[in-house]
């Protein structure tokens, strides 16, 4: 984990301790395809995911760190940390930090703060703000729904129409 603009801990303490110290930590050599990830405290995803929904408890981060590779996901949280790849969808009630070693295309609706690197390609990227809670907890059954980047499906995301660029 490296210097955060947003986690530090002058400004949010009890979030940078969260980051650092993460109740649960999904491994590297995990992989994810169709599913729903339920967290009741802060959590860091080190794996490959694919059509995941990660959902984490009220005001608990959630760190895509460097190692990890999520194509066509949605992650609800308060707030969020992008340090690795991500295709898909973030929403937060909190703030929502991306650092420079972060690859993101999709959409990030939240509440708070965005800071996006300056050497992050941010084109792919399209932000939201949102006065309304973010739920932490997925609707019962979710309707066909047409995301905000055109994609219509039962509950997510289309990984044939997210492209990540190649990293130089």
């Amino acid at each position: 984990m490296g210097l955060f603009a947003l986690f530090n801990k002058d400004r949010k303490a009890h979030v940078h301790r969260a980051i650092e110290l993460p109740s649960e930590i999904l491994q590297a050599s995990l992989t994810f395809h169709h599913g729903k990830v339920y967290c009741q405290g802060s959590m860091q995803i080190d794996a490959r995911m694919r059509h995941c929904h990660i959902y984490a408890s009220k005001h608990e981060p959630i760190v895509v760190s460097a190692l990890a590779k999520m194509l066509a996901c949605q992650v609800h949280g308060h707030d969020v940390v992008i340090e690795g790849d991500f295709a898909g969808e973030i929403f937060a009630s909190g703030d929502v930090e991306v650092t420079a070693s972060a690859r993101i295309a999709g959409l990030i609706q939240c509440n708070g703060k965005v800071v996006i690197s300056p050497l992050v390609d941010a084109r792919l990227v399209r932000i939201e703000r949102t006065q309304q809670t973010v739920t932490a907890l997925p609707p019962q059954r979710p309707p066909n729904t047409t995301s905000s980047l055109g994609w219509t499906t039962e509950h997510g995301t289309d990984p044939s129409r997210t492209r990540l660029a190649k990293r130089s």
